[in-house]
């Protein structure tokens, strides 16, 4: 899977409690995994001996990009609601994670402001759907 880290001008949508981030530069959430088990015994004379790790980690997902004002006046963005989170690229693929939002800080706008307001944010990868089974970010090309 070829996903750049660092994207620009994807959409980035929460899809049960909606709403969408558009013209988006998204540093997507890092895998990674753990240093290893140590699994050194008597039997090793020379070096330290590991085990590759089992599980996978996210990183935060962070977004800057442009919110309907409208969404931002209701007060209902789903603060701490696990929720599918959708990045689609220029192409039409997307990735889609299970998270929720930790943050969203909108810059200066008007309250009668009709264009889209900058934003930047932040979201957690939490690998758990809304039936709390484990469930990791899914891929879907264009």
């Amino acid at each position: 899977m070829a996903v750049q880290n660092n994207v620009q001008g994807a959409t980035l949508t929460w899809t049960t409690n909606p709403f969408t981030v558009r013209k988006a530069a998204i540093k997507l959430p890092q895998a990674m995994t753990s240093d290893g088990k140590d699994d050194t015994d008597l039997s090793n004379t020379a070096v330290r001996t590991k085990q590759p790790g089992e599980l996978v980690e996210f990183s935060n997902g962070t977004f800057r990009g442009f919110l309907d004002p409208a969404v931002l006046l209701t007060g209902t963005l789903p603060y701490n609601t696990n929720d599918q989170i959708k990045v689609t690229f220029a192409d039409g693929s997307n990735i889609t994670y299970w998270g929720f939002l930790k943050s969203m800080d909108p810059q200066e706008f008007e309250v009668d402001q009709e264009t889209p307001v900058e934003v930047v944010g932040e979201f957690v990868v939490t690998n758990r759907n809304g039936s709390n089974v484990e469930t990791v970010p899914a891929y879907a090309g264009s």
